[in-house]
């Protein structure tokens, strides 16, 4: 979940009221993920999803279903981890970005249809939001900001071979080192490894985080 930056302001159907027609920008990755919104969520299963998940929005280190928990989900919804991972961060980041623009509930439903979801789902963000949205809003306000930034990143690609049946099968992950920043103390250095497939979904969230970002600016 991203910092989040709330604006004193009034009521949240008043603040709205400039909303634009790309609130939650026009990337086909985020074009993707609502389509599988669209189809893979139960209509009925829609108001409670929406109410954990934003039971902890304000939380950034929290996710809002246990690995349990998304494993059921996973079953009930007929769908692979991957998949409902998409799904739950995809609702995540139309939430967060709902509670950067304050959007008012009208708003949020003609948004989000705007966006691509369809017209009974963006009714029920509406729905949802106008009951918790004010206390999301709240809680986003009052939560610190983070004390620790990334200040240089560094890369590099490994390759390995392996023995599988007499031949040999290339295995190529990316290493990346991250320094990071923090107030009173030592910088520390972050270690992550990726295979290609990790690395691209980690990309595909960067840029939601990058377009979030760029409808801030």
């Amino acid at each position: 979940t991203a910092v989040v930056t709330m604006a004193d302001g009034g009521d949240a159907d008043e603040v709205a009221g400039g909303a634009g027609a790309a609130v939650f920008g026009d990337s086909a990755n985020l074009k993707q993920a609502i389509a599988l919104i669209n189809t893979g969520i139960p209509e009925g299963k829609l108001p409670k999803l929406l109410q954990k998940i934003l039971e902890k929005l304000h939380l950034p280190d929290v996710k809002p279903f246990s690995s349990e928990e998304e494993e059921t989900l996973s079953e009930a919804f007929e769908v692979e981890h991957a998949v409902l991972t998409t799904m739950l961060d995809t609702i995540s980041f139309l939430l967060e970005t709902i509670a950067y623009k304050q959007l008012g509930p009208k708003d949020v439903a003609a948004e989000t249809r705007k966006a691509g979801l369809g017209e009974n789902q963006a009714a029920v963000f509406g729905k949802v939001w106008a009951s918790l949205g004010p206390g999301v809003i709240q809680k986003l306000r009052d939560r610190a900001f983070f004390s620790r930034e990334a200040t240089d990143v560094s890369w590099r690609l490994n390759l390995m071979l392996a023995q599988a049946s007499q031949a040999k099968t290339k295995q190529i992950n990316a290493q990346f080192e991250v320094n990071v920043a923090s107030k009173g103390n030592k910088d520390k250095k972050v270690q992550m490894e990726f295979t290609h497939g990790e690395l691209f979904k980690f990309f595909t969230q960067l840029e939601i985080i990058q377009n979030q970002l760029d409808q801030l600016s």
